[in-house]
C-alpha cells in the first residue's frame, strides 16, 4: 500500500475533503492531517466536516437535512469552479 502523506507534495489538482464527524469507515482525524498537510504543501484545498454525521450523506438521518443541502450546495460549487 502507498504511503499518501509522503506524496502530498506532489499533488496539483485541488481539493475538496468532506467527512461526517462520527464517521465509523474512515477515522475523521486522518482528514484533519490530510487537510493539513496539504495546506502546508500550499496546496489549494477546502474542507468541511459535519458533526454529528456518519460516512455518507445518503446514510446521515433526516435533522442533519441542513448539513444535507450544504454538502450539495458545496459539491455543485466545487465543480462549477
Amino acid at each position: 500500500m502507498i504511503s499518501l502523506p509522503f506524496y502530498f507534495d506532489r499533488v496539483e489538482t485541488s481539493q475538496l475533503i468532506v467527512h461526517g464527524a462520527e464517521d465509523k469507515a474512515g477515522p475523521p482525524f486522518l482528514s484533519d492531517q490530510i487537510f493539513v498537510a496539504l495546506r502546508r504543501f500550499g496546496r489549494h484545498v477546502e474542507y468541511a466536516k459535519y458533526e454529528g454525521d456518519d460516512h455518507w450523506p445518503l446514510v446521515w438521518s433526516w435533522a442533519s437535512w441542513a448539513k444535507q443541502v450544504d454538502f450539495c450546495n458545496r459539491m455543485i460549487a466545487w465543480f462549477e469552479k
